[in-house]
């Protein structure tokens, strides 16, 4: 049976980021790649030109190839979502969120930003 996992994020305005830490590489060949035969089944509004594969370990869309980008203009408290599976039972030991707020000019006063993230899981596709 194939898992089904969703992963939402929270929109929010004023998110402000602590210092920068030392930054991971992420890897492309994970459990959760499209490589190993994970794919998107469900999202939430993108922005136009960028690609959910993305998030999964793609390369994809004319904007910003390699990252998935939602779509701006949410209230505060939108919850931006993305549902993929892959093909097998998996265990998570760990995750490692890979995220980026940016274009503080653009869309004053934090630019595109969260500040809530979650991972919900399903065996079935109906209960999380």
């Amino acid at each position: 049976m194939k898992k089904i996992i969703t992963g939402l994020i929270t929109y929010f305005a004023l998110f402000y980021f602590l210092p920068k830490a030392d930054a991971l590489v992420p890897v492309y060949n994970d459990l959760w790649d499209i490589s190993q035969g994970a794919s998107i089944i469900a999202k939430s509004k993108l922005y136009a030109g960028s690609d959910a594969r993305n998030m999964l370990g793609g390369n994809f869309g004319r904007v910003e190839p390699g990252n998935t980008i939602f779509k701006n203009g949410e209230d505060d408290g939108f919850t931006h979502w993305i549902t993929w599976q892959v093909p097998n039972d998996i265990t998570v030991g760990m995750i490692h969120l890979f995220a980026k707020h940016d274009l503080p000019n653009k869309y004053p006063p934090y630019g595109r930003a969260f500040d809530w993230f979650g991972l919900y899981y399903s065996s079935d596709g109906n209960s999380w």
